[in-house]
């Protein structure tokens, strides 16, 4: 009679552990302590400390009462995370803002610019400008703009100091110049600009550019400055 009670009660403690199994095939018996995205805390069957084991490695974590918490590497409950306020919502903050600049990194970087002057092209109403590397506030760009009789060639780097519906920004640019072939200008500009969206993908956006006309060809004045300001759209794609 005591056998069999013994024989029950090993059967019972096996079938009360937890079983974790590697993407190698090793299967561990033990107790799960902690699940978190990046590893889980385990103790291991004989062993009297837990160990931490990534998530990335594990095929499959099935509690005593049958419930998978982890599969082909993939934290599947997040109802066993603890400290969720702390540690494993950094983690998810941590990976949207990684999410989300991939996506600023992929998209975004055409601009189509129609108004009275720009903040990116500068003595333009017609402007196109390519961001060659962004951040979530920060872009660089190069582009060009026309009015018609004058073309202008940018490269610059715009910082945003609120982004939002409503975004803040300023627009450091050096600008060249062409007015019918026979004149031409080195045009550094500075600009705070506010911008509005009205979609995703357009913006309203008014400011004021400070510039100075350096350099110029025989018989031309030599330099000048000033401030102006600027209304435009701007699309972005």
């Amino acid at each position: 009679m005591r056998k069999y009670l013994l024989v029950i009660l090993f059967i019972s403690v096996g079938l009360g552990q937890d079983v974790l199994t590697t993407k190698k095939g090793i299967e561990y018996k033990g107790k799960m302590i902690e699940a978190g995205y990046d590893e889980v805390k385990f103790i291991r069957e004989g062993l009297p400390n837990p160990q931490n084991v990534k998530t990335e490695i594990i095929q499959s974590l099935i509690l005593s009462d049958g419930t998978e918490i982890v599969k082909n590497g993939i934290l599947i409950r997040d109802s066993f995370v603890k400290e969720k306020s702390s540690n494993s919502l950094n983690q998810a903050v941590i990976r949207e803002e990684a999410i989300s600049d991939a996506k600023i990194s992929i998209f975004n970087k055409h601009n189509i610019s129609v108004g009275i002057l720009d903040d990116r092209t500068g003595l333009s109403i017609i402007g196109y400008t390519y961001n060659i590397k962004q951040t979530t506030m920060d872009e660089y760009f190069i582009g060009a703009g026309t009015v018609l009789s004058a073309f202008t060639g940018t490269v610059g780097w715009k910082h945003y100091y609120k982004k939002s519906r409503l975004s803040i920004s300023s627009v450091l640019c050096g600008q060249y110049l062409a007015h019918q072939l026979d004149y031409t200008r080195f045009v550094p500009t500075v600009s705070f600009t506010i911008e509005y969206d009205i979609v995703e993908w357009a913006q309203v956006k008014l400011g004021a550019m400070g510039l100075m006309l350096l350099g110029g060809t025989s018989g031309e004045e030599g330099s000048g400055a000033g401030v102006l300001p600027f209304l435009g759209l701007n699309f972005r794609f």
